[in-house]
């Protein structure tokens, strides 16, 4: 067998070909039968990649003036961010859309906390832009947002459409979230609940239910 030639000037190449040879040598030899076996065995090793490669992006970035900007000078920034994009539809004339589902959920603001290690720890940090919590982008992203909110009043935000169970699941979304949490009703500042014709007997049936304590 033959293996790859690789430039001697290149490690990083050279580690990887190296793993790459020996793959292809157990390959051929038979030393791993069991193709599952092997497929974990691989996997995880990509798995190592990613995480070695994440780090290595983050020390990259972090020769990058945007990514290098003082967390307090990135709050205030991520802050006037939220004011223009919130995580939310605020326009009423968009409501008819987000109950009707044409319109998907909405991360507005959030999506700065994607770019780059460095931003996403300064926006985790400041507890005030994550005081708005959608349930629609899904029950684990809301229980984190309170998580992250810390101590700060809350708005909480509710779409309720009739879609089945789903509908049921929505109702209760914001007592849900609130108790998951363990959050202070008293925190709560604001709740929004978008409503259509087809769901107003659930809204009906929560409003009859103790409030939470």
């Amino acid at each position: 067998m033959t293996l790859a030639r690789v430039d001697d000037q290149d490690p990083v190449q050279v580690a990887l070909q190296t793993r790459i040879n020996l793959h292809d040598t157990m390959l051929h030899s038979g030393a791993l039968v069991d193709i599952s076996s092997r497929l974990a065995l691989m996997d995880n090793e990509f798995a190592t990649i990613d995480t070695t490669l994440a780090g290595y992006r983050r020390r990259r970035n972090a020769l990058v003036s945007a990514c290098a900007c003082p967390p307090e000078l990135l709050s205030c920034i991520f802050r006037s961010l939220a004011a223009l994009e919130p995580n939310y539809y605020p326009d009423p004339a968009d409501y008819p859309a987000v109950v009707k589902g044409e319109l998907r959920p909405r991360l507005g603001w959030i999506k700065v906390a994607h770019v780059c290690h460095a931003w996403r720890t300064a926006a985790c940090a400041d507890g005030q832009l994550w005081s708005t919590i959608t349930p629609s982008l899904g029950m684990a992203c809301s229980i984190r947002m309170l998580q992250l909110s810390r101590n700060y009043p809350l708005s909480l935000d509710v779409h309720l459409c009739y879609n089945g169970w789903a509908l049921e699941d929505s109702a209760h979304a914001s007592q849900d979230v609130l108790s998951k949490a363990e959050v202070d009703i008293q925190r709560l500042l604001r709740l929004q609940i978008l409503c259509d014709a087809d769901a107003g007997w659930v809204l009906n049936n929560m409003c009859k239910e103790s409030a939470p304590q």
